[in-house]
């Protein structure tokens, strides 16, 4: 824009000096004309004075002269201006060029180290997608649930067992699962670079590096059929069951079950021994006059030995996966009846005895006279005892009644339930449950699902491994 800028302003400067050029031209000619032509020898005289007549004292053909050679200088100044800002443009569009040069070595050095980076990520993901499928040989955990309390004599060193197992399946070297969140960032990152347009069939999910387009169908693993019994399940929380309200039951509690080896599904047919571990979660509510507790299965969780999840759920409010009952089969599970209603009903009864006493004591203080006038009746109250007595008794009914609104809003919120604690009082070992199957549960193992633990470290350790 500056160039274009000192273009225009020197060809104005050349138009000018020109114009003052042949101005002076033609007052000479004119200057001339008039010094040889006799009729205008009065007027000559004035005109050479006009032309004599500066600071200097130079003649007109001294001041045409240095016009001109001004105006030469001036064309002078112009050309070498121009030289300069051809020049200047030269070097620009050099070091536009040289700087283009550079950012299209970086930008290909940058996608030949990405694009080298990627192929080694697939590699390192096919490798693992080979160690992490599940096979009959290695499909089989043994102990792999691991309990926080020793209380129910479960056998410590198949923990460690399971916990070592469970490293083992994972195959990372030194720690780290080739299939982890932070590798599959590297490589999203690197596709969207090695292709800028948008490509969503190269897009990965986030529990794996398989892209969404051919992503793998669940691989039947086990199936717990309906009508099935898991037997010997720990409860790892107390049952609670709250009272229903107008057969509602507000909030319902729920607690944690751990499923164990021994699984019934029918006809002698057992469910198969490493679904022990498996987690579970019914909610409960409770029976009044029974003091005792149902609970319904709502969710099961199995985790594979590569540290997939399978999370079976209800699909509506009223939908089970099964029941739950005790040792010996009975669904009505007894407890403890924990109920504030004694403590309700004394305040409720204390309130409104004081609040009838004190309307007592001010009507006592006051007659009421009815009369029958034009067809309408009417009544008249009026104060005939202790004043003070009557002021004395609308007070405290009035306390008592505000005391008895404080006291319901208070109580509102407040609830009866029926508690069955995590451990059998009789021989203070943990509570063991039966679980009974009412729903069909499947099993499926999804390459695609989120894992337990990815070992995931650092994601500059990881880059610095691909190298």
């Amino acid at each position: 824009m500056s160039i274009k800028s000192n273009h225009l302003s020197l060809k104005v400067c050349g138009i000018i000096a020109v114009g003052v050029f042949v101005v002076l031209i033609i007052l000479a000619k004119v200057f001339h004309h008039s010094s040889s032509s006799p009729i205008s020898t009065n007027n000559a005289a004035p005109t050479v004075k006009r032309l004599n007549d500066n600071s200097t004292g130079d003649s007109a053909n001294e001041t045409l002269q240095t016009l001109i050679a001004q105006n030469n200088q001036l064309k002078a100044t112009q050309e070498q201006q121009k030289s300069q800002q051809d020049k200047l443009q030269a070097d620009l569009q050099n070091q536009l060029q040289t700087s283009e040069n550079n950012s299209q070595q970086e930008i290909s050095s940058l996608q030949t180290t990405l694009s080298t980076m990627t192929n080694k990520l697939n590699q390192l993901v096919n490798n693992d997608n080979k160690k992490s499928a599940p096979s009959e040989k290695n499909a089989q955990p043994k102990n792999s649930f691991v309990w926080i309390q020793d209380q129910s004599g479960i056998n410590q060193s198949g923990t460690a067992s399971s916990t070592q197992g469970n490293s083992d399946s994972d195959g990372a070297s030194n720690g780290v699962n080739n299939d982890s969140s932070g590798l599959s960032s590297v490589k999203s990152v690197a596709s969207q670079l090695l292709s800028p347009a948008n490509n969503s069939a190269s897009s990965f999910s986030h529990s794996g590096l398989s892209t969404s387009g051919d992503k793998p169908a669940p691989t039947p693993y086990m199936t717990i059929p309906e009508n099935a019994t898991l037997t010997d399940a720990i409860a790892m929380q107390p049952l609670i069951g709250r009272i229903p309200r107008n057969g509602v039951v507000t909030d319902p509690r729920s607690f944690k079950f751990v499923v164990e080896a021994k699984n019934i599904a029918a006809n002698g047919v057992m469910i198969p021994a490493n679904l022990k571990g498996a987690v579970g979660r019914a909610v409960c509510k409770g029976d009044l006059l029974a003091s005792s507790v149902t609970c319904n299965v709502v969710s099961l969780t199995f985790v594979f030995p590569d540290g997939r999840i399978s999370t079976t759920n209800v699909t509506g409010d009223n939908d089970s996966l099964g029941t739950i009952s005790d040792q010996y089969g009975n669904p009505q599970i007894k407890g403890i009846l924990v109920s504030n209603a004694t403590l309700y009903l004394l305040g409720i009864a204390a309130t409104s005895g004081v609040q009838a006493y004190g309307n007592a004591l001010s009507s006592a203080q006051t007659l009421t006279q009815s009369s029958m006038g034009a067809g309408v009746p009417s009544s008249i109250t009026q104060i005939v005892g202790n004043s003070n007595t009557y002021a004395a008794g609308q007070a405290l009914g009035g306390a008592a009644q505000a005391t008895q609104q404080w006291w319901q809003e208070r109580v509102q919120s407040s609830y009866d339930f029926v508690y069955v604690p995590s451990f059998d009082p009789r021989n203070n070992k943990q509570l063991r449950l039966n679980i009974d199957i009412t729903k069909e549960i499947d099993i499926d193992y999804d390459q695609s699902a989120r894992k337990v633990s990815y070992g995931n470290a650092p994601l500059s350790q990881l880059v610095q491994k691909l190298d």
